[in-house]
């Protein structure tokens, strides 16, 4: 998804490493309201969402894509004013696309909704960025990056955005994912979150430094469970959420979604299996994504440090260059190579990041 030439329209602040820093976002990185409602009121009272979720080569970052999930708006006195239409069905984000949600303001209509939740479906999706425009088109936006920097899961996204080229982690939000206690990384999934967006947007130089500032409330709260079912008995006869089965969600409050009861719990990196990512770009360490427990996703190589990443087993090896001393990857028969001959992976899909 590269970017056409452009100037920046907001500036959006991330946490990268341990810094706080920016991220020009470009203006055809908004949803254009106008292409999805000619009422010029309905535009002006409600606002609307756009979702894009990680890439990966031609085909999409497996797995990556998924259910739109559903959203839920509030205003800065954290009054619920709307929300996406929970009636018609969610539809599905394509890897590497992005869908825009429109967010019906009933409750509210013109106000703007500085705070959003954004709720995941059973089938994950992996997040790279959010951008929004309120009725009187001020546009707002939130980096994937997040995800990362707040022990949250996340992968690399291969997805431009900005100014320069920023290309940010994706935050997995994933509802079907273990819930009794057996997964011992549990306290790392996200099934939704809820975001300040005025948080995330620099107005001046007075902007908050401290990294921990946003991944904690009230800038950032991520939801490992949620209590809204997204059935219809939630709805009220639009299509949207009964406001009395709505709520801010607060750090102090405990996750209130019934906890599932499983024998055997599922190996979390089937769903990757066969898959094999590379990538040229320099930011996509091999190494940080093996060495990070909080990472999730296929294999990977980087030609930038000549390294792979077995992410089932979070070991690496470098790239095999000339005579085998030690144990390297193949990348000509895709296995692991020793001295004493080869253990063949199973990577019968190799996807390419140029």
């Amino acid at each position: 998804m590269a970017n056409p030439a452009g100037k920046a329209i907001l500036t959006v602040l991330g946490v990268f490493g341990s810094m706080v820093g920016f991220t020009g976002f470009l203006p055809n990185e908004f949803p254009n309201k106008e292409i999805h409602m000619v009422d010029r009121q309905q535009q002006a009272q409600d606002s609307m969402v756009r979702v894009v979720v990680g890439l990966n080569g031609v085909e999409g970052l497996t797995e990556a894509d998924g259910p739109i999930p559903a959203v839920v708006a509030f205003d800065e006195n954290k009054k619920y004013i709307g929300a996406s239409d929970w009636s018609r069905g969610f539809g599905s984000i394509g890897s590497g696309g992005y869908a825009d949600i429109w967010v019906s303001q009933k409750k509210g209509p013109g106000r703007q909704a500085t705070y959003l939740q954004l709720l995941g479906h059973n089938d994950g999706i992996c997040i790279a960025y959010i951008s929004q425009v309120w009725g009187d088109g001020t546009p707002r936006g939130w980096l994937g990056d997040m995800g990362q920097a707040c022990g949250k899961r996340y992968y690399y996204s291969n997805i431009v955005v900005g100014d320069h080229d920023h290309r940010p982690y994706c935050t997995w939000l994933n509802r079907d994912a273990g819930s009794d206690g057996s997964d011992k990384l549990e306290h790392i999934e996200a099934a939704a979150m809820q975001i300040h967006m005025e948080a995330f947007t620099n107005f001046t130089e007075d902007y908050n430094t401290d990294p921990g500032f946003y991944c904690r409330e009230p800038a950032m709260l991520f939801r490992r469970k949620f209590s809204y079912e997204l059935y219809h008995d939630d709805y009220e006869f639009d299509g949207l959420p009964d406001p009395g089965r709505i709520h801010f969600w607060y750090a102090k409050d405990a996750d209130s979604m019934p906890r599932k009861k499983r024998s055997l719990p599922p190996r979390r990196s089937s769903r990757f299996d066969g898959r094999l990512i590379t990538s040229v770009h320099g930011r996509h360490s091999a190494r940080q994504l093996c060495e990070n427990d909080h990472s999730y996703g296929p294999d990977f190589v980087s030609y930038a440090e000549n390294v792979f990443c077995d992410m089932g087993t979070r070991e690496h090896w470098p790239l095999c260059d000339g005579p085998v001393e030690d144990e390297c990857y193949s990348m000509a028969t895709r296995s692991l190579v020793t001295r004493s001959g080869y253990v063949k992976r199973s990577h019968v899909r190799v996807e390419s990041w140029g």
